[in-house]
């Protein structure tokens, strides 16, 4: 049917519903309005093909949905550049997102700190260990250590896990093509 079709939402609408991924890709670079993308990012990700919905993500500017692909794929490297783009970006949201799923908690208080919440900065680098930075966050306060009441159980270590993928995942299908 695609072959007698020239309508391109036609097109998309009977590749999507055939799995052709290909077609369908072909169609929304004519179409290239959101609903159309956002379709197919569905398509993509419902047949495991993840180097697809990566592609569509960074022409659509999807930061945050990217580094949350990257963080289910398991892809690290990328996941740690995505950071790097946040902090360029000056995104606080997205840089504070980034530094959970890397589990980068130097990062993350720096955060805190730079965004004017220094109580928030003082407890993840208490909680994790880093007492060098926990007493300049007091300092930067003005308060002492007397003054703050923490929770007894302050052991991150049992919060994040490392993840249990080796490598990143090309494709994960949820149903057949």
């Amino acid at each position: 049917a695609l072959q007698f079709v020239q309508d391109p939402h036609i097109r998309f609408d009977l590749a999507l519903e055939y799995g052709n991924l290909d077609a369908a890709l072909d169609e929304a670079k004519k179409l290239n309005d959101s609903i159309t993308w956002e379709r197919l990012i569905q398509e993509a990700l419902a047949q495991g093909n993840a180097s697809l919905a990566e592609m569509i993500y960074q022409t659509q500017h999807s930061f945050d949905k990217l580094s949350f692909l990257y963080l289910v794929t398991g892809d690290v490297n990328k996941l740690s550049k995505m950071q790097n783009i946040a902090q360029t970006r000056e995104d606080f949201g997205s840089m504070l997102l980034n530094t959970f799923y890397n589990n980068s908690t130097k990062e993350r208080s720096s955060i805190f700190a730079e965004g004017g919440s220094l109580p928030l900065a003082y407890a993840v680098a208490k909680a994790n260990g880093d007492e060098a930075a926990a007493s300049a966050f007091l300092e930067q306060a003005e308060v002492d250590e007397q003054d703050v009441t923490l929770p007894d159980q302050m052991d991150a270590s049992n919060f994040v896990q490392r993840p249990v993928i080796s490598k990143p995942l090309e494709k994960w299908p949820l149903k057949e093509a």
